[in-house]
């Protein structure tokens, strides 16, 4: 007699070796079928984690999202990390849910220690928050990107782009003409030239003629 623990783990195996041997579709239509039968089991964390990594794989961008959330709201397991580094990503770049790209690279730039890794998330939380203009977090991650020796003059440059439009939303006219200043004298893009016409204009607005007509 099988028991019930070698059957939930037999049932799990399904969906395992089909994604061990890369048939994504069938790993997915495996894995539903353990958590089906299976929706307490043993190996409910692994099932969920893993048909989210076939769900990515096949692109089915919004089913691999709901189940990264899942394995997130269990709490901290073996695969907590990555689901919510994985989740940003997706909220972000595909389903562009930008509120829930900041909550995750916010919750996975506090579990980071690497510095390599802390740098990337800064900077994808940097642009989320920017994106939902949550002004506290473009300040917080603005400001890491902006003094971080890892980041590029583009990126560095961007930074203070995001936060002189942040300072400009809170009226502190001082603080967004320097950010504005930096972003100028770091690039040239798009966001470097419009930096040079808003602090143009930042002068034009505090009276200073002739530095705005320089």
């Amino acid at each position: 007699k099988v028991t019930a623990s070698a059957a939930d783990s037999l049932a799990y195996m399904v969906g395992d070796l089909r994604y061990n041997e890369g048939e994504y579709e069938k790993a997915i239509a495996g894995f539903n079928n353990y958590l089906d039968k299976y929706p307490n089991g043993a190996n409910r964390l692994k099932a969920m984690y893993y048909r989210a990594e076939s769900y990515t794989v096949t692109k089915k961008y919004p089913e691999a999202l709901a189940d990264y959330e899942s394995v997130i709201s269990k709490g901290n397991s073996a695969f907590y990390s990555q689901s919510l580094r994985k989740a940003a990503i997706i909220a972000y770049n595909s389903t562009q849910q930008f509120d829930k790209a900041y909550q995750y690279y916010d919750a996975y730039y506090k579990v980071l220690t690497d510095e390599d890794e802390k740098y990337k998330t800064a900077l994808g939380a940097l642009r989320s928050a920017f994106r939902i203009s949550n002004g506290e977090a473009v300040k917080k991650y603005g400001n890491l990107v902006a003094t971080n020796s890892k980041a590029t003059k583009d990126e560095q440059a961007s930074a203070y782009y995001y936060l002189a439009k942040t300072y400009m939303r809170d009226s502190d006219l001082n603080a967004a003409s320097e950010a504005y200043k930096k972003s100028s004298s770091l690039a040239e893009n798009n966001q470097a030239a419009e930096s040079r016409y808003m602090l143009a204009e930042i002068l034009y607005k505090q009276g200073k003629l002739k530095a705005a007509e320089d």
